[in-house]
Formats: structure tokens, sequence, C-alpha cells
């Protein structure tokens, strides 16, 4: 039977779908407004036009042939077929983005990611098709953007396709029937305040940003069960598989790659990523290894193999000591009464090949040095806050703001040191340590609540530890050996790693949970849906930020480069559109404020060789807190003036003090 469009929405809004809670005149307005910003940001400037025109037409063929297919099958509504069109889109929007940048680059006209996306379509239709309307409604959101946490995909903004997917499942959420806390609010109060104190900086922003839609992501599947978690654990080792397949093909493609060479990144991958990613994906293995379905223990089988052998390439020793530490934790439990001699010699000869590979490999198992200048490096971080920013720290950015303080209480090795460090790595001194960027981010408040934050987790899980239970134990073990992996590493808040941290934090806080609602939880829903409403119209404010950004960066790409240390530097061609001699009043006041930094020295380096760039360069000395980048920016300027030349000695001079390590004075010298 043939509805019209009308009744086609009239028994969407006035009758919610399974699992829609919210006023009909709201969900008018939510869909719309959703969609056309949506649309907006698929539609922005890019450098992918033929991918972004392939991304939708693909992603329209699919929906279509599959709402044909289906009616004969199983019939769906207007609504969840809709719903089914948005996740697809949304998807296929991931894969754009990626493919904006693309740091794999396997085969031309991204064939690979094209191939990719086309697989993930796939697994999506046959989700919808496999699973009622209601799991499909929180779990389809989750199931696009999936894609963005994964190693090998780089996303400058990736926070703008997973806050549309918490969208779509707020949309289709009954909040009343989420457990919220009042530690939610106060979690909340917390990070507006971050926000607003790191506003200017998108890289810290991000960061926030990212952690808190992980936190959302995680309260609302909260109540969905362990089956419901362990499909989305399945889909996670299923992307990392394909992602493998395509990055062990790159390396068996390239002539010059060799696999015990010592490395920093494997295309332009960190290694240190690399392999705390296998060792978390290790430990969701472990955790779903007790399935008893025979093909779906093959896959993994498989995963655990590609696993393997990254964390082996990484060389990162961090990261196989805490795969050892786990294992040991595993044949512990398993073995206490009756120790399976076939089991220990498969571990001992395991063991033994992974320590012949790091033999072989130009790496060296202990460096002296390497520990010397972390331990320096931490120095600086935790010297550096208690002498300049003690309560709150330096914003979740510290490693580019710490070496420019004015109070630098460390000794000359160990200033040489981190000189040397920045120096050749031509990075920021990133601390290499949960705790010591923590301390460095957020201060003495900040890390006062993440230490009370622990100690409440351990004191929590403890109760609920099972005295035999594996499966039940296995997850606060992962984390424990996580806690003592990131004393050398700092990967938390990696994209790749963060959702399955969380994942695994949910399974502990699960392992005995009661089926007693929270009273205090009802009390507060009102509350929680006004934090989550200012949380999300906040989110479509950063969403257009970061694409004005992103897409002016696309626009002019060839007249800027990207750089770490200076955000843009000008590469001498004059963008269009721009008069050479037209005075101008530079940006405005409320420009700056609104858009932050990034997109302050996106305009410097635009304005290069105009008329507007002395303008601009002086309003970044009343605006910009960065001084020492507006110094190395006016120096710039000075020595592509000649009539000017002659101020570069006291220009040098300011420089120096606002830049004690020289990252930028060592360019004019």
């Amino acid at each position: 039977m043939i509805f019209s469009l009308k009744e086609c929405l009239r028994s969407i809004y006035l009758k919610p779908p399974i699992g829609c809670k919210m006023k009909s005149k709201f969900s008018i307005f939510f869909d719309i407004f959703y969609i056309v910003l949506f649309f907006l940001q698929f539609f922005g400037e890019t450098n992918q036009r033929f991918f972004r025109n392939d991304a939708i037409g693909i992603g329209c063929f699919f929906v279509v042939v599959y709402a044909i297919w289906s009616r004969r099958k199983r019939e769906f509504s207007f609504y969840s077929l809709s719903h089914l069109f948005l996740i697809i889109l949304l998807s296929n929007f991931v894969f754009f983005k990626i493919a904006e940048y693309d740091p794999i680059q396997l085969f031309p006209e991204k064939l690979v990611i094209k191939l990719t996306m086309i697989i993930w379509n796939f697994i999506i239709l046959f989700q919808h098709y496999r699973s009622n309307e209601t799991e499909f409604n929180m779990f389809g959101p989750l199931l696009a953007i999936l894609p963005c946490f994964a190693s090998i995909n780089f996303m400058l903004y990736p926070v703008v396709p997973i806050g549309f997917a918490i969208g779509l499942m707020i949309r289709n959420s009954d909040i009343k029937e989420v457990q919220f806390s009042k530690s939610f609010i106060l979690f909340f109060l917390i990070v507006l305040l971050w926000i607003f104190r790191d506003w200017s900086d998108d890289f810290a922003l991000v960061r926030i940003l990212l952690f808190s839609e992980v936190v959302i992501i995680l309260s609302l599947v909260n109540s969905l069960g362990r089956e419901f978690r362990q499909k989305l654990i399945d889909h996670i080792l299923i992307i990392f598989l394909i992602n493998s397949v395509i990055l062990v093909s790159k390396m068996y493609l390239d002539s010059e790659f060799k696999i015990n060479s010592y490395r920093e990144d494997l295309f332009l991958i960190p290694v240190s990523l690399l392999g705390s990613n296998s060792f978390l994906i290790l430990g969701l293995l472990a955790l779903s290894f007790y399935k008893s379905n025979w093909r779906i223990r093959v896959f993994y089988l498989m995963v655990l193999l590609v696993s393997c052998f990254f964390l082996l390439l990484s060389l990162s020793r961090i990261s196989i000591i805490s795969t050892g530490l786990l294992f040991l934790y595993i044949v512990w439990e398993q073995q206490k009464e009756k120790i399976n001699l076939k089991f220990v010699a498969f571990a001992f000869v395991s063991l033994l090949l992974a320590f012949v590979f790091l033999l072989l490999s130009e790496k060296s198992l202990l460096n002296v040095e390497t520990i010397g200048v972390r331990f320096s490096i931490w120095k600086l971080h935790m010297l550096s806050t208690i002498y300049n920013k003690p309560i709150f720290g330096f914003g979740f950015n510290s490693e580019k703001l710490i070496p420019f303080v004015e109070n630098l209480k460390i000794s000359t090795l160990d200033f040489a040191l981190v000189e040397d460090y920045m120096s050749h790595f031509k990075t920021f001194p990133l601390a290499h340590n949960l705790y010591f960027q923590i301390f460095s981010s957020t201060g003495i408040f900040g890390f006062s609540v993440f230490l009370i934050w622990i100690f409440s987790f351990l004191k929590y899980s403890n109760k609920s530890i099972a005295a035999i239970n594996l499966r039940k134990n296995l997850p606060k073990a992962i984390l424990l050996i996580w806690l003592i992996h990131e004393i050398l590493d700092f990967s938390s808040l990696e994209i790749a790693n963060i959702l399955i941290l969380g994942l695994l934090a949910l399974d502990v806080k699960n392992s005995e949970k009661s089926n007693v609602k929270d009273k205090e939880s009802l009390q507060v829903s009102k509350t929680i849906m006004v934090f989550l409403g200012f949380y999300f119209f906040l989110f479509l404010f950063f969403s257009y930020r970061f694409s004005k950004i992103e897409q002016q960066i696309f626009k002019n790409h060839k007249n800027i480069h990207l750089s770490t240390f200076l955000e843009f530097t000008p590469t001498g061609i004059i963008p269009k559109g721009y008069n050479l001699d037209s005075n101008s009043s530079g940006l405005s006041k409320f420009e700056i404020l609104m858009y932050g930094e990034r997109y302050f020295f996106l305009q410097l380096a635009l304005a290069h060789s105009t008329a507007n760039e002395p303008i601009i360069l002086q309003q970044c000395f009343d605006f910009i807190s960065r001084k020492e980048i507006c110094y190395a920016k006016l120096m710039n300027y000075i020595v592509n003036e000649e009539p000017l030349v002659h101020y570069s000695d006291p220009i040098k001079i300011l420089l120096s003090i606002s830049d004690p390590f020289g990252i930028y004075l060592r360019n004019f010298l």
C-alpha cells in the first residue's frame, strides 16, 4: 500500500517511532536543522570534490536499491529508511574526510578508501536488515563513525562527524532510560571550564571535545547491555582488520620498506600509537574469545595475528611489555591449580620469537639516552607548571606553551636534552607520560580530580571483582596494565584508543550491575537534558568554526603550508581576490575571539605581501597570547622588507627572551 508523503510525515512526527520520545515540534525542528547543517558540512570547500560526489551518489544508490529489495523480504517504516539514509551519508562523510588527507595513498583516485567505504556501507545495510528498529537507532550512528576510531585514518577534526552521530543517538533515545548521575553534571561543568579556558586553541579543544563525546556515547550505551557492547567491539575489530590489510599491502608494495628498520612513524602513523592500539586490540580479543561460534573465533584469530605483527613492527617497548604482562595475567588466572604444559610451551616459543625479532631490529631494547630525555621532559612539565600555572595548568595543549614560560626551573643538562629533542624531531615536547601531561594540562585542580577518579574507579571495581571469573576480572586487569603503560607513553586521548578504553571501563562498571535504578539519576534527568542540549549547540558552533578553518585551508592550499611551529607559512603566491595596495582594518576583535588563534594565523599567512599584513601583525601583539610566534612572524616580515632590516637586531633580542629554546630564533641566525 502506497502512502502519501504527508501521511508518512504525520505518522513519523505525531506518532514518534520506537525509542524516540522527543516532542513532535522539536523533532521536526531538530531534523531540519540537523540535515541542513550536515549538508553544509558535506558541500564545503574540499580537495576531493569527485570523491564527495561519489560518496553521495553511492550512498543514495545503495539506500534506494536496498529499499526496493527489502520490500519483498521485510517491511520497514518510512522513518527507519530515512534514518538509514542519514547513517549511510554520515558514514560516507567520514570516508570523504579521511580521503582529504589519506596518509597511506595505496592506489590512485582514492580507490582503496572508496572500496572500504562500499564494504562499510554493506555492513551498515546488513546490520539494518538484521537488527530491530530500536537497536539500529542507537547502533547505526556508532557504526557510521567507527572508521574515525582507527589508527591509520587521519582527520583534522574528527569531533565533527562524531558529534553528528551523537545527535542522531540522542534524537532516537529515551533519555529517561539512560542512567546518569549528579557526577555527570559535575563532569560537564569541568568540561565547560576547560572549553572556555582553551577557547582559542583548536588542538586543545579537539582533545576536550573528543573526550566528552566518548563519555556521552558511553552514557547512552550504558543501559543497552553487554551484547550491544560486544557487537560494537566486534565491529571495531572489523575496521581494524580492514585497515590492517590496507597497511600490509602498502608495506608489501613499497620497495624501500624494511621490516626490521627503526622508524618513528609508519606512513605518517606514529609507531607509539600503532603499538598502544595493538595492545588494546589484543585486550579486546582476550575479552571476546569466550564466544563459542567457531567462525567468529577464526575471525578473532586473524585479528590476533595482525595485531601481534603490528605490535612487533612498532618496536614500542612499553606496549610489548604491557602485552607480556597481560599474557602472564591470563595464564596465571587460567592455570592457578594446574599448569597446562602445551600452553606454556606455546607461550615460551612466542616470547622467544618476539625477543629474537627485537634483537635483530635496529632499535635497542634499552636506550639510556632516550630515558634520560624523557626524565628531562617530565621535569620541564612538572616544574614549569608548579612555578607558572600551578592551579589550572596550561591547557590541553600544554606541550605547545611550556617551552616559552618565563620561569624555567630546569638544570642546564635537562635544558640541553629538551632543546636537542625539539630540534631533532621538529616537534613540541610532549610529556610521553599520562600523569605529567595531565598535571601540566590541568594543574593541581585537574590532577586531583583525575586521581580521585582513578581511586574511586579502583575502589568500585574491587567491590565487584569476581574471585574466579576471568571474563569479569579481565577488563580491570587491562586498564591497570594500561595505567602502567602510560608511565612511558601518552596515548589515552588518541582517537584510536579512547573509545576502547571507555568500553573497558564500562565493562568494569557493569560487571556486577544492580537492576535497581538510581533514584539520584531520575531526579536530575531534566537538568542533564539541559546540559546535553547546551553541549549540542556548543558542538554545532565548533563544527562551524572548525569547518570554516578547514575549508579555507583547502581553498588556499596553493598559498600556504602547514607548519608545526608557525601553524601556517605563506608559499609566496598571493591568493586570488587580494588587493596588494588596499588598506583595511584587519580582522575584527569579534572574529579573533570567536574563531581562535589558528584562524588568526591562517589569515595572517594569507595576507602575506599585502597591505593587510602589517595591520594583522599589529593585532597579533594586541590579541594573541603566544608572543613568540608574533615576534617570529614579525621577523619574517622585516626580512622581506628592506627598509626595515635595521630593526632586526632589537626584534631578535625580544624573540630570544620569549623563545629560550630557540625554536623560532634559529631560523634567523
